[in-house]
């Protein structure tokens, strides 16, 4: 499944470097730290903390692990280092499969989606209008009644739009039974106390995350303030010998 492609082409090199004066930037291909044959499907593992634009994205939306690919067969997979090492039996060989085998469910129920339903749905509203405004080079000498022509030019777009948001809730539903069948087998793989408590050091290891990055945000605010206070108390310092020094005079 094509998924986060701007992702996988930025993995695809190390992180840019200003080049030395007189040199052209030449971009360099990155290395995986880790690589996993999963099946048909290729999984390359890079640290995102490598990247530091990227750390920023995704940890600040409560990602520290996030699929890529462009085609469908070859992944990158970026984590956040200490996350990952913490918890790297949820990224294996095995557990990886599952989670592709649920990527390759969705991208075969989208497709099939778009082929038989959205396109031949499409084909017939578009020829419908087609008919309607060139009804009088179809049926020569036979005018159409104009409440049975409003009728239709506003009631086919909504048809349309109901039955795609009735299939798209439909889509939905098969994609997250496809997604409860496999974390199943990630359970089942697992063992229920041993995936509760893998689930359970990923939440503290997220909180804990997020409260040191607020401790080093107050922190950075807290200095900032003092630096501040420094500068006026400096600055009042000067006025007042400024002051002196006049009243010397």
């Amino acid at each position: 499944m094509k998924i986060n492609e701007r992702l996988y082409d930025v993995l695809g090199y190390e992180p840019y470097k200003e080049p030395e004066p007189g040199e052209d930037y030449v971009p360099v291909v990155s290395t995986p730290f880790e690589v996993q044959q999963c099946g048909k499907h290729t999984v390359e593992l890079y640290y995102m903390n490598e990247y530091k634009d990227v750390l920023k994205e995704f940890t600040q939306q409560g990602k520290f692990a996030v699929w890529s690919s462009k085609d469908g067969v070859n992944y990158r997979l970026a984590v956040e280092k200490q996350y990952y090492e913490q918890l790297k039996e949820l990224y294996s060989v095995e557990v990886n499969t599952t989670w592709l085998g649920f990527w390759d469910d969705c991208d075969l129920i989208q497709t099939k989606f778009s082929r038989t339903i959205v396109l031949p749905v499409t084909l017939v509203v578009v020829l419908v209008f087609i008919l309607f405004a060139n009804w009088n080079n179809f049926f020569k000498g036979a005018k159409m009644p104009d409440g049975i022509q409003l009728g239709f030019t506003i009631g086919i777009p909504l048809v349309y739009l109901f039955v795609m948001m009735f299939l798209r809730k439909n889509i939905y539903n098969k994609i997250a039974a496809s997604q409860q069948k496999n974390l199943a087998i990630i359970k089942d793989h697992f063992g229920e106390n041993k995936y509760a408590s893998l689930l359970k050091a990923q939440r503290s290891y997220i909180d804990s995350y997020f409260e040191a990055d607020e401790d080093e945000e107050n922190t950075s605010v807290e200095n900032a303030k003092e630096e501040t206070n420094d500068i006026t108390t400096e600055g009042k310092k000067e006025t007042d010998e400024v002051s002196i020094e006049e009243e010397s005079k």
